[in-house]
């Protein structure tokens, strides 16, 4: 039940948590279901499936089965419809006030009923929107909502998008007089280690025309919540703006604490709009002081320290979660990346939730925000080009205060074709960006912004009669328009680009998994921006055919198993940790696609083979050399001495006979182990074990735990190949969402609680209820004892340490 304090206010704003108890029915449809808009949004007649009980984030679309005939880039799902419902009470003191249904995303098309009335439709699922329904609602009596999202076949797209709610849902009720939808706008000036002069933007609703004495207060607080300094300002009296923007005065912080990838220091302002001594609006934002350069001399620049960006391109979607948007798998990817070295991931080819970027500012992540792929055309629901400015502007207001954010991408590789540029001004994109970047310095002004070119010149592609082609090295219009010139690929040709274009500030924004360092080794880092690998991290859609059901050229499974060649790129960017690792050559793939050749070596860690196997054995390290040993004798010593790229930590022993026991490798630096790892022969699978990862779970009816279920030898040591199905129950407050064997090439769906280990591996993700205590994973498998795994679910209020 919902309480205020009207002590001093006269109507402060709050939000209601809208996300739990929805009805979902889905189904299949052969038209639009957003052009059937008179069709009853409360019946259930169009489906054959019955309605479904869900909490969101909730991706409708993936629980649907795989589909052979359906769309490979698409990721081999049908396309699909579906309805959901909800009813809530409105309060009797929300009667006058300004309530507005607040949508984090809707994939892909959508209308939106408040009890039986279409109130909105919205065709660009990638952003949020927020719905005045103040005049729609029964104050003190149960209202419903009903949403249509629709996957339908005349949606383009290049890759999976799921479909639904995949975002949160929340109500927000506020005095007619209040801050805007994203109305405070944060911007720190003349940084540096002694002070900061910080300025805070308001913009205020409702105050048009009126001659009542209204202020605005900022208050600043430190990341440990103490006040650091304050300002107040007027507002301005009979405005005739429908939302007056309030410039505060400047707030001067002395020996700031400053935001960077290894030190996230987050401040707080909380701004007040006051009506005498009336409280009519309070709203909470947080900020990071911290300063961005770009110089074709440097690169890039934090804080006055260059900065080489080291990261991934990745689509939206979460594994064996779909595009549903949980906060703690996008947490857990973090972490993974950090722990690799990575700093930077380029939001490929769409907005992510606000919770990415809330999360990117936490953990010390940088992000290179992306608008779109291509102007129009082929992105998912409305052309960019037809309503550029309110999506340019909802894009940039959300993010705008996120520090992780350092660079606007405007939109993805349009050089295929003119069509795409949006409006057809035959010059690529020039007028369309300069439009575009000219909303984005409305609401910004502080970033600089970017175009991902890909083919990486003016109107030419690299293959043609079936032969590379790659001599016009002049380079499009538009990446020498923007502030940044943003490369997909090629990287082997960026000094040709450098020693034309010497202006140049450059930024590989698509690398390719295959090349594994090379494209790293091979920039000019000195002077360059940075890079990001396509698809690092496996996604569903823009599959090869099947039975992969996406991308699979990437150094993390979609379950986060690390891939050996993962651990290469460790030992370069995790350089301040000795490492090596061992790893089996299975062979590869390579094919053409983009015109990039992309593909990825096959690498194991299982040394279970069979008498007279020859082995072809790699070993990833920093160390200046590497010493392998199996069963204790010595197989050679190698030097990590390779000045060709392609060879750098990357040591190789052929044609070893393979033996049952122990593969160990050590690294020597100045003659001294530096590390070791090794593999080994495992025995018959004897128990299953149940492992939750590190962190703890908190009853917010939101947090996600993954427990590790492995099939292990006498030894206890984890068998690699076993094929017997494991059935998982959950007890207690929480519920099993995915059951995921992290395979891409699975014909299985997730949402099961009985599924096969693949390559030894099996991971339960469970979801956690609202009511702390005891919740037991039980597994079970035929042959084997039934295993329990025990976990406390913390109250909501006690703080995760593991944070």
């Amino acid at each position: 039940m919902l309480t205020m304090a009207f002590v001093g206010i006269l109507f402060s704003r709050i939000n209601v948590n809208l996300d739990f108890d929805w009805r979902v029915a889905a189904g299949p449809r052969p038209e639009s279901l957003c052009a059937r808009a008179h069709e009853n949004a409360e019946g259930n007649s169009w489906f054959s499936a019955d309605w479904k009980s869900v909490d969101l984030p909730h991706d409708f679309q993936f629980e649907q089965p795989w589909d052979r005939r359906a769309n490979a880039l698409r990721g081999y799902k049908a396309c699909e419809s579906a309805v959901y419902r909800k009813t809530f009470v409105a309060d009797k003191a929300w009667e006058g006030q300004r309530v507005a249904l607040d949508f984090g995303g809707i994939l892909v098309m959508s209308e939106i009923y408040v009890n039986g009335r279409k109130v909105a439709e919205n065709d660009f699922g990638y952003l949020g929107f927020e719905l005045d329904v103040s005049k729609d609602l029964i104050y003190g009596a149960t209202n419903s909502i009903a949403v249509k999202a629709c996957a339908g076949p005349m949606i383009g797209s290049r890759w999976y998008t799921g479909a639904g709610l995949y975002r949160g849902v929340k109500l927000v009720v506020r005095n007619p007089i209040s801050i805007a939808r994203h109305g405070v706008k944060i911007v720190s000036n003349e940084v540096s280690g002694k002070k900061a002069n910080v300025d805070v933007t308001v913009e205020l609703e409702g105050v048009a025309r009126s001659m009542v004495d209204r202020t605005v207060t900022a208050v600043l607080f430190d990341p440990q919540g103490r006040e650091v300094g304050s300002c107040k300002c007027a507002v301005p009296k009979d405005t005739r703006r429908k939302v007056a923007e309030i410039k505060l005065p400047s707030i001067e912080i002395k020996n700031p604490l400053l935001w960077d990838i290894d030190s996230p220091h987050l401040y707080t302002a909380k701004i007040y709009v006051r009506e005498g001594d009336k409280v009519l609006d309070i709203l909470s934002e947080r900020f990071g002081i911290r300063t961005v350069e770009f110089g074709k001399e440097f690169g890039l620049r934090i804080n006055g320290r260059k900065v080489f960006l080291k990261g991934i391109s990745n689509h939206h979607d979460l594994g064996s979660l779909g595009a549903a948007a949980y906060p703690s798998e996008i947490r857990r990817r973090f972490k993974l990346l950090k722990e690799f070295g990575f700093n930077a991931v380029r939001c490929s080819h769409n907005p992510y939730s606000k919770e990415f970027y809330d999360l990117a500012d936490e953990m010390g992540l940088l992000v290179v925000d992306e608008l779109c792929d291509k102007w129009t055309g082929l992105e998912p629901g409305r052309s960019v080009a037809s309503n550029f400015f309110d999506l340019t502007t909802e894009w940039v207001k959300r993010g705008r205060n996120h520090p992780s954010i350092i660079l606007w991408s405007l939109v993805n590789e349009l050089q295929h074709d003119e069509k795409f540029s949006g409006f057809q001004s035959n010059d690529e994109g020039v007028t369309t960006y300069k439009i575009l970047s000219t909303v984005v310095d409305r609401w910004d002004g502080t970033r600089k912004k970017t175009v991902a070119m890909y083919p990486a010149r003016e109107g030419g592609y690299t293959w043609r009669d079936g032969k590379k082609f790659f001599e016009d090295f002049t380079l499009p219009r538009l990446s020498l328009t923007t502030d940044i010139a943003s490369f997909n690929y090629n990287y082997e040709h960026y000094e040709e680009f450098f020693r034309r274009y010497p202006n140049l500030i450059l930024f590989q924004s698509e690398a390719a998994v295959r090349d594994l360092l090379r494209p790293y080794w091979d920039m000019d880092r000195s002077r360059t921006v940075g890079l990001s690998y396509w698809g690092a991290i496996e996604y569903w859609g823009e599959s090869f055919g099947w039975p992969a059901k996406g991308w699979v050229n990437s150094f993390f499974a979609h379950d986060l198993h690390p891939y050996p060649t993962a651990y290469l790129l460790k030992t370069e960017f995790r350089k301040d940790v000795p490492q090596v690792r061992i790893a089996i050559h299975e062979g590869g793939e390579e094919r053409v696609w983009n015109d990039v050749l992309v593909g990825n070596v096959k690498l194991t860690e299982n040394w279970n083979r069979k008498a007279g196997d020859k082995v072809r054995v790699v070993v990833f390290t920093n160390g200046e050399k590497v010493e392998l040993f199996l069963n204790g004798r010595s197989l050679g010593v190698r030097n990590n001495d390779s000045k060709e790229s392609a060879k750098r930590n990357f040591l190789e022993w052929n044609g070893i006979a393979w033996e049952e026991g122990k593969l160990e490798a050590v690294s020597y630096v100045g003659g001294v182990e530096s590390a070791r790892h090794s593999i080994e022969t495992v025995g018959e699978a004897s128990s299953i074990r149940i492992e939750k990862e590190r962190g703890e779970w908190v009853a917010d009816g939101y947090d996600l735990a993954y427990f590790k279920i492995r099939f292990v030898d006498s030894k206890g040591r984890e068998v690699p190949v076993n094929n017997t199905p494991v059935k998982v129950q959950v007890e207690g407050s929480a519920k099993l969402v995915a059951l995921d064997e992290g395979d891409h090439r699975t014909d299985k769906l997730f949402n099961v609680n009985e599924k096969a280990p693949h390559d030894g591996r099996l991971l339960a993700i469970v979801r956690a209820g609202k009511t702390p205590g005891k919740v037991t994973i039980r597994c079970e498998a035929k042959g084997f004892k039934s295993t329990e795994f025990n976990v406390k679910l913390l109250d909501v209020n006690e703080r995760n340490k593991s944070r």
